[in-house]
Formats: C-alpha cells, sequence, structure tokens
C-alpha cells in the first residue's frame, strides 16, 4: 500500500512540476519583450490615410534573438490612397499638440514600405485622439486620429499570454536556467491597408534562429495564422 501510495505522490509530485513549467514560460518570455506596441489611433479620407503607434522598442532595433534594453516610442505614419503618386518628389511636414504640447518636424520615407514616418520618441500608450496638420508639397491635410484598440478585449499581454500557450512546447527547448534565450515582438497587422481591420502579430525570435509567429483577433483571441520556422 505504501508503494502505490508513493508511486502516486510522485506522479503527482511531476505532474505538479510539469504544470509550473508551463505557467512560468509566458513570464519569461514577457522578460524578452523587444518591441511591442500598446496603442493606436488611426484616420482615412479620400486622399490620405495615417496612424500613430506607440508603445517601447530596443533602442538598437535587430532581430537576432538577444533583447537589450528598449526605448518609448510614437510613430506618426502618413501615405497615399493613390498609390500613383510619385514618393520621391514629395516633402512633408507636420504639427501637433498633444497634451498641450506642440510637436513640428519633416516626416522621412520608410524603406520597406515608402509611407512616411516621423518617431516623436515618447510614450502615449493612453491618447485617445489627436488632431494633425500634414503639409504636403504646400498643400495642407487635417487629419483627426482616434483610438481603435480601447473597443478590443484582447490587448497586448493578453495576445502574448495566448501565443505562448499555444507555443510553450517549442519556447521551453529555449529556456536554460529559468531565462528564455531569445526575444518576442508584439505587433498591430491589417488586413488590408486601408481599412480599420487590424490583428495582433506575435513573433518569437529564439537565440538558435528559431522563429513562431502568430496572428490573433483582437477581439476573440482566435488564432488566426500560425508559422513555425
Amino acid at each position: 500500500m505504501k508503494k502505490i501510495f508513493y508511486v502516486v505522490l510522485i506522479g503527482l509530485f511531476a505532474t505538479i512540476i510539469i504544470i509550473g513549467c508551463s505557467d512560468n514560460v509566458y513570464p519569461l518570455v514577457l522578460n524578452k519583450v523587444s518591441e511591442v506596441r500598446r496603442n493606436i489611433l488611426t484616420y482615412r479620407d479620400e486622399e490620405i490615410y495615417s496612424t500613430i503607434m506607440s508603445g517601447e522598442r530596443e533602442e538598437e532595433y535587430k532581430v537576432d534573438g538577444i533583447h537589450n534594453n528598449n526605448i518609448n516610442f510614437t510613430i506618426i505614419t502618413l501615405d497615399f490612397v493613390d498609390k500613383a503618386i510619385d514618393y520621391n518628389t514629395i516633402t512633408i511636414e507636420f504639427s501637433t499638440t498633444i497634451n498641450g504640447k506642440n510637436y513640428t518636424g519633416k516626416m522621412i520615407q520608410n524603406p520597406f514600405d515608402n509611407s512616411f514616418v516621423y518617431d516623436l520618441q515618447i510614450s502615449l500608450d493612453d491618447l485617445q485622439e489627436a488632431d494633425i496638420d500634414f503639409v504636403i508639397d504646400q498643400k495642407i491635410y487635417h487629419a483627426h486620429l482616434s483610438n481603435i484598440r480601447n473597443d478590443w478585449k484582447v490587448q497586448s499581454n493578453d495576445a502574448l499570454k495566448i501565443a505562448v500557450s499555444d507555443l510553450k512546447e517549442y519556447i521551453k527547448s529555449s529556456i536554460e536556467d529559468n531565462e528564455f534565450l531569445g526575444e518576442a515582438y508584439i505587433k498591430f497587422v491589417f488586413n488590408e491597408k486601408y481599412s480599420n481591420d487590424y490583428y495582433w502579430y506575435i513573433n518569437i525570435v529564439t537565440i538558435n534562429k528559431n522563429n513562431y509567429s502568430l496572428i490573433i483577433d483582437p477581439n476573440t483571441g482566435e488564432i488566426k495564422a500560425k508559422n513555425i520556422s
């Protein structure tokens, strides 16, 4: 009888260890988040499309599986509905007042998608709305941007939890001495560039160059797509 009791006790102890390890995966990955986009405001009319995204990311941004120090960012983006525009000849300046402070600057072209961007280098994770005047080749465009994240049932950390829960069997192989050897990215993606149909995009990269990514519905938490490489 004692032997049976010890066998059951050992099995129970092993189960507790396994469950504990699974529960501990999320905070280890959370400690290695190299980019998180927490807030998003959008605007669109017949000519232009604009967003404000706020969060934090690595100071020396490099997707290499190694997490370094993070800094705050708030990026203003402007793009055009008509893609036939000659992006190379356009100059864009902006002005806005946020929380009583004026910001102005000349936007630069994003080499990845040709949009125009400007980083305020501050945190505006709770910003609800903003008015921006864009001066595009001496013509003024006014944009009123509104927060679209407030109604989401799944926020940034929730999305990461969902991803880690789904990927924990892969992630465990990159945990040594209670440390996750990798980094995580929590971003927004959209179905069509000029719609408000946004999703969470979670990308986890290990130091051994394993790459896992999920697209998650911000309203239901449903995993829409997954890639393991």
